[in-house]
């Protein structure tokens, strides 16, 4: 997934009419919007009041203690309509924070592994963290200054114009001008705002890693070599935020001459004219105070657009992670209830299953190939074996044999083609990928683990089940005895990434997980690989009671855990190269028959 949003330039006015078009709670953005108008038109009146009020001090008019009074109201009325502004724009902020934070989890959550793959995790972390702080900046204090600025403004220029158009002219002469140059070098900072968030993504990006493979780093002395790879992002990102200050620092300098020179320009002219009767005392203060109002809005606009550019290029940031391709939904297999004996929609919180005894091959795969995105080679070649009901397949194969890539096929992670795999008799294209999933339990060579407790974690599985299937699964798995044995049994938090247990834990829990599910076809990818040889003893002596009614797909990678398959299929370089029982393949297939002397002699490796 590329950044394009980091090089375009489009129009100011025109992203940010799209965002506020595409962002939700519109009602509460209307509130803010009424009420800075009228805070706007109220500034005017306070103007015009305060002129009224300082004549009448000087003897230019009468004067009374209600004039007092309502001057006090008008102040009153202003300080309700900030209150509200305030708690709507706090609103607005928040519940549309709330929503993008939902839409684009939700969305990761829904698009395929194939499309999360092409970007690294530290780059959507910086998508949302740091982008979606810019974006709850923007639409809290920022958004309503879009009306605010340039509405007081022109409503100032009118009324100090009918104040004394003349004077008006000579304060404001200078202000397009030094407005054009500040626009112009305020027009990149949207660009170089996008450049430094995209460097802080690849500095997210290398934290992310480094925390990862902490132990890798400590064990092989590497912290020398990342650190040359790491000082360099963290220059261009200091190199990066320094030009987007520069280029800051540079239009507030401008803006502190805009909104200072009329003032001096005023107060010259402004002496004259009150001398030859054209202007009072009050008119001055007021025409004072409300080119206030012009020359501060006028001298922020720049900086109010150079800022906005910034912002409206984070969200289109979070908007590629909400824009990501969704997986394939829908297809004609969907969840099947038994009780109405018919196709419905898949509920990815109910345990229905597709019915899939009426096939006479669970699983088919007919001349399959694949190659990942990017990649060179093929990682499968011309694929094909099926699998009856309640029948074992082994696969077997050095690492990069293909096996685990298979497995995600069968997942439906990436699309098939060409070739097919059937699942129950259709074609994998037919099915709801969701519905496909709640027929398989699956247990990764790479055990994941959620930062809950075991409980929760076993618990995913199936996630309406109670506490004595909990255990029942987890008995099932080996995993009761050590369960027990933590500090709050059940209840015991596993850490981030599951690092409070071991990696035999984490995997009798994955496979405890796996069980509870109770999917009729189940996918084991190296189940036993971090498991000893008691350990893994007892997790054999669980999978052939639990996969005595499952059809199974077994990748191993020791020949223990697969002599007993009632098929073992021989993967290397991505092609088949042979298939049968175990005593078949030691004397018919020579290559399985290395693989097999490699184990013998070293019982504790892993010649598969």
């Amino acid at each position: 997934m590329g950044d394009e949003t980091g090089v375009r330039e489009t129009s100011f006015l025109k992203d940010l009419f799209q965002m506020i078009k595409e962002l939700p709670y519109k009602s509460l953005l209307m509130g803010v919007l009424v009420t800075t108008i009228f805070l706007s038109l109220i500034q005017i009146v306070i103007a015009d009041y305060l002129r009224v009020l300082m004549d009448s001090l000087v003897g230019e008019n009468d004067f009374s203690i209600a004039m007092l009074g309502i001057m006090v109201l008008i102040f009153a009325v202003e300080l309700g309509l900030v209150y509200f502004r305030t708690l709507a724009s706090e609103k607005y902020s928040e519940k549309n924070l709330k929503y993008l934070r939902k839409a684009s989890t939700d969305q990761l959550m829904d698009t395929s592994v194939e499309e999360v793959e092409k970007a690294h995790s530290g780059d959507f972390i910086s998508k949302l963290t740091n982008d979606l702080n810019k974006i709850q900046t923007f639409t809290k204090e920022r958004v309503h200054n879009f009306i605010f600025v340039p509405l007081t403004a022109i409503l100032s220029m009118a009324y100090l114009l009918y104040l004394n158009w003349i004077l008006t002219l000579i304060s404001v002469a200078m202000i397009p001008v030094i407005l054009v140059v500040s626009n112009r070098i305020g027009k990149p900072i949207g660009k170089k705002t996008t450049e430094y968030s995209e460097a802080m993504g690849r500095i997210n990006t290398m934290n992310t890693e480094y925390i990862k493979g902490i132990e890798v780093v400590k064990a092989f002395h590497l912290k020398d070599r990342l650190m040359k790879k790491y000082t360099p992002e963290i220059e261009d990102s200091v190199k990066k935020d320094t030009a987007v200050a520069r280029s800051k620092a540079f239009i507030n300098s401008l803006s502190g001459i805009v909104s200072i020179l009329p003032f001096f320009i005023t107060f010259g002219f402004g002496a004259y004219f009150i001398s030859i009767g054209e202007l009072t005392l009050g008119g001055l203060i007021a025409f004072t105070n409300l080119l206030n109002y012009l020359s501060f809005p006028l001298s922020q606009i720049p900086m109010l657009i150079g800022n906005g550019k910034g912002d409206l290029a984070a969200y289109q940031r979070v908007k590629s992670v909400i824009s990501l391709a969704e997986e394939r939904r829908g297809g004609k297999v969907r969840a099947f209830d038994e009780n109405l004996r018919s196709v419905k929609n898949f509920d990815e919180h109910s345990s229905r299953r597709t019915d899939l005894s009426s096939a006479e091959e669970v699983i088919a795969i007919r001349n399959l190939s694949f190659t990942y995105p990017g990649a060179a080679a093929s990682s499968l070649k011309n694929i094909s074996f099926s699998i009856k009901k309640n029948q074992q397949i082994a696969l077997v194969g050095e690492s990069g044999s293909g096996k685990t890539t298979l497995s995600k096929l069968l997942l439906g992670f990436y699309p098939v083609e060409p070739g097919k795999i059937e699942i129950g008799g259709k074609d994998l294209s037919e099915w709801d990928l969701k519905a496909l999933r709640q027929n398989i339990a699956f247990v990764p060579q790479e055990v994941y683990l959620f930062p809950g407790d075991v409980a929760e974690n076993i618990r995913y599985g199936k996630p309406e089940a109670g506490e004595e299937g909990i255990i029942l699964a987890a008995k099932k798995a080996y995993a009761d005895g050590f369960i027990k044995s933590l500090d709050q049994g059940y209840h015991t938090v596993v850490g981030e990434l599951g690092d409070r247990v071991s990696g035999g834990q984490k995997q009798r829990i994955s496979l405890a997980r796996a069980f509870i599910k109770d999917s009729d076809i189940v996918l084991l990818d190296e189940a036993t690989s971090a498991l000893d040889n008691e350990s893994e003893s007892l997790i054999q002596q669980a999978l052939e009671q639990e996969l005595q009614k499952k059809t199974a797909i077994i990748i191993a990678h020791r020949l223990s855990t697969i002599k007993e398959a009632d098929e073992i299929v021989v993967m290397q370089d991505g092609e088949i190269v042979g298939k049968g029982s175990h005593q078949q393949l030691i004397r018919n297939n020579g290559y399985y028959r290395s693989l097999y002397q490699k184990q013998m002699e070293n019982p504790q490796g892993e010649a598969i």
